[in-house]
């Protein structure tokens, strides 16, 4: 049984740390892997063969060798995960919805996905894999009871590209005693802390290890939430009184990280509309020949985030990329408008020319949308962990 499990595309937002990783660490596509999808896979049936794309550091198979797709998001990845899972139901691919707002808010994946999997995994997730193999997959596992956390296995990390991240990732206990009102880890997890075994933490970390990880984050909803198991955790691994220097450089990225998400995405908002009407009219002025030819055409939509559309409709000289690329790269440099490449009509010789034209605005990737008539998408491919790669639910 093939099996491909997808942590969809995540949009930036003031935890993403882009500054960081584009600035600082640069060897680094991410922060963390999908800790949740190595740990689906590890409760697998041992004959089932796993594998993981996580789509903010590699672009998506579109036609993946897979019996089924489970595609797990949290709140701010719904749209990109409810698309993909309409995508590829729509070509045939049996797809199974998870992940945190799957299990908050099952009833809104019930006519995108075949089967809702809610809640956490180590129990439901075993009789699911058992049902779809005889044909009875059904359309909701819930758990309902409380899940012991001695009875999670070490996740698969084998299947993590951990080199692409900047940490590893390990949980040692789910659950919080606190009540915050902004929060929902309780309504999932609990008021009542509850933790793996050292041991199991030791085998975690020596897996790690033997894959070459040394720099590890616990992404606990609370480590000190039941303090006990917290202190022995510590003792069990030679950690008494942390060194404060690291704390301080991460503390100081972070911050750094934040502001320039906060400058950028909303000082820029504010942006002079006569520098974002400049822009507009310059690439108006590069590409003249092409748009009277209508081999091109531009619509410019003001909004809260203005776009900017650009569609190809036909042959193209070099000379198209070479005068309009600098101008769509200066757009996106100087105000915080988007970009939108529709690709109606293309011949292959313009193919280098175009990822000539993807790899100047690659910097800015988060704000520009690809989108590619179904017939030129294996003549065109867009890594969409750079770019936002417009796919319909249909399919088509």
């Amino acid at each position: 049984m093939r099996l491909l499990l997808i942590n969809p595309r995540f949009p930036e937002s003031l935890w993403s740390f882009r500054w960081a990783i584009e600035e600082v660490l640069v060897d680094t596509r991410a922060l963390n892997p999908p800790l949740e999808l190595a740990t689906l896979a590890a409760l697998c049936p041992p004959h089932w063969d796993a594998r993981i794309v996580h789509e903010n550091v590699e672009p998506l198979p579109l036609e993946p060798e897979a019996d089924l797709i489970g595609i797990c998001g949290m709140g701010v990845q719904f749209a990109r995960q409810k698309l993909l899972l309409g995508y590829y139901r729509s070509r045939g691919y049996f797809v199974v919805a998870g992940g945190s707002y799957a299990s908050l808010c099952p009833e809104k994946y019930s006519t995108a996905a075949h089967t809702v999997v809610a809640g956490e995994s180590e129990y439901i997730w075993p009789q699911f894999c058992a049902d779809f193999e005889r044909g009875a997959a059904k359309a909701l596992y819930r758990e309902a009871g409380t899940v012991e956390l001695t009875d999670s296995p070490t996740p698969r990390f084998d299947l993590l590209k951990l080199d692409r991240y900047n940490n590893a990732t390990l949980q040692f206990s789910r659950g919080c005693p606190y009540r915050c009102d902004f929060c929902d880890i309780i309504v999932m997890f609990g008021r009542k802390p509850r933790c793996k075994s050292p041991k199991q933490a030791e085998r975690e970390l020596d897996a790690l290890r033997r894959l070459g990880a040394r720099n590890v984050f616990f992404v606990d909803d609370n480590l000190i939430g039941n303090r006990p198991f917290a202190k022995r955790l510590l003792r069990t691994l030679p950690v008494r009184a942390p060194s404060c220097f690291p704390l301080v450089i991460a503390d100081w990225i972070t911050g750094l990280a934040m502001r320039h998400y906060v400058e950028r995405r909303f000082a820029g908002a504010a942006a002079d509309a006569s520098t974002l009407e400049r822009c507009v009219t310059a690439v108006r002025r590069a590409i003249a020949r092409d748009l009277a030819a209508g081999r091109v055409t531009l619509s410019f939509v003001h909004a809260l985030r203005p776009d900017l559309a650009v569609t190809l409709n036909g042959l193209l000289e070099r000379r198209f990329f070479k005068r309009a690329g600098p101008e769509l790269e200066r757009l996106l440099a100087r105000t915080h408008a988007g970009v939108t490449l529709r690709i109606e009509g293309f011949h292959a010789q313009q193919r280098e020319h175009f990822n000539r034209l993807l790899r100047r605005l690659a910097r800015y990737g988060d704000r520009v949308s690809v989108v590619i008539d179904a017939k030129l998408r294996a003549l065109l491919p867009v890594d969409s962990s750079i770019f936002n790669l417009v796919l319909p639910a249909s399919g088509e």
